[in-house]
């Protein structure tokens, strides 16, 4: 009996290292937060076009991503927040 838990305590552990490796990932408003920061960085910062830019920008990012996490799954959106979270620039966004 002692054996039995212990592997379903070791394959429980197991699952829980994948699930923060691989599905674990940022929630759409920080990424698209993200987003935002780096393109009024590269737009030009102050004008009002450039903040209605970033007010829209938002909105439509916010509901991309969750329509990318109800289509394609969590393992894709994942796979694409964490290379838009370690990205600098609005090129190396759009590779992700």
């Amino acid at each position: 009996m002692r054996i039995v838990s212990l592997t379903v305590g070791f394959v429980a552990l197991v699952l829980a290292v994948l699930y923060v490796m691989f599905v674990r990932a940022p929630p759409p408003s920080e990424v698209c937060r993200h987003v935002v920061e780096i393109t009024m960085r590269e737009a030009q910062p102050g004008s009002p076009a450039a903040t209605a830019l970033a007010l829209q920008l938002e909105a439509h990012c916010v509901a991309d991503k969750q329509r990318k996490i109800q289509w394609r799954g969590k393992l894709a959106y994942a796979s694409q927040a964490k290379c838009i979270m370690a990205a600098n620039t609005l090129e190396d966004i759009e590779r992700c």
